[in-house]
């Protein structure tokens, strides 16, 4: 029978994700709450004198940095690997009570929501839902938000690959044929196959399409796929020609040339055949 072994680590952490789930609803209802009555405040005293309003901006300014004291070190990393669920959840009412109208808090808030979602896999936003009031605030709602259109547009990029390189390095118009040619996805494939080896896809891609024009091409990206080749072909072969280049400067023969020296009596028979006169007969030299 194999026994269970729980991790003590793993049941900890649920545990404070839980926790931190319950406190930090709470201080999110009651962030609301505070800001509620606030605005309720403000409303009743602008009917009031001028010395009861001003009493009571003096005593919301005190609160606000108060609260700033308790939520600004939130943005510290340290204050974040000690940081008990108790004290996050202060940090959530304080921030959630001036986020609407203090642009510091805001950014607390935003990092407050960041840092639960990154460390204990808890969305602020939804925790907020929960609440009595429900509404989000516009920091917590923006930074989702964010995040989608960021995600959107990093999935649109992966959806389609090298659009944009094309267009920019051949231009709107050739680069939109380019795009429609049937050859297109096998250029996209070759394009990232050469980056994933290490190469210079976008340099490669330029090299091609200023190699020679591409209007009278039917099918401009199969002609691409070919210019790529060809490339890689020359790449291919310029250390081979490079290395026969040294080597005839080193002062070997070229191919097809005689490499043995020649010897002493070849150079003589030579010699006699093309210096004898015609009509003489044979030389005597050669039965020797």
């Amino acid at each position: 029978m194999i026994e269970e072994h729980l991790d003590p680590t793993a049941e900890a952490h649920a545990h404070i994700s839980n926790l931190l789930r319950t406190l930090v609803t709470s201080a999110a209802g009651m962030a609301e709450k505070r800001v509620q009555r606030r605005e309720a405040e403000q409303r009743a005293a602008a009917n009031q004198s001028a010395q009861i309003r001003q009493a009571m901006e003096d005593r919301l300014r005190s609160e606000r940095q108060t609260a700033q004291l308790v939520y600004e070190r939130v943005h510290q990393d340290r204050w974040w690997d000690k940081a008990s669920p108790e004290g996050v959840a202060t940090a959530v009412e304080a921030a959630g009570t001036w986020a609407t109208s203090d642009p510091k808090a805001a950014n607390a808030l935003d990092r407050i929501g960041h840092e639960l979602e990154r460390r204990y896999g808890i969305d602020l936003e939804d925790l907020y839902r929960h609440t009595e009031a429900g509404t989000v605030p516009a920091a917590v709602a923006g930074r989702v938000k964010a995040q989608q259109a960021s995600q959107g547009e990093v999935a649109e990029a992966a959806r389609k690959p090298w659009e944009a390189e094309v267009l920019s390095i051949a231009g709107e118009g050739v680069g939109a044929q380019i795009l429609a040619s049937d050859g297109w996805t096998t250029l996209q494939s070759r394009l990232t196959e050469i980056d994933g080896n290490g190469g210079d896809g976008v340099g490669r891609l330029r090299d091609a399409v200023s190699q020679r024009e591409l209007d009278t091409a039917q099918d401009k990206g199969t002609t691409l796929v070919w210019r790529l080749k060809d490339g890689a072909d020359r790449s291919a072969q310029a250390p081979r020609a490079s290395r026969a280049g040294r080597q005839t400067a080193k002062g070997s023969r070229p191919p097809g040339k005689q490499t043995k020296p020649e010897a002493a009596r070849d150079r003589f028979v030579k010699k006699t055949i093309i210096d004898r006169p015609r009509g003489t007969g044979p030389d005597p030299t050669l039965g020797r």
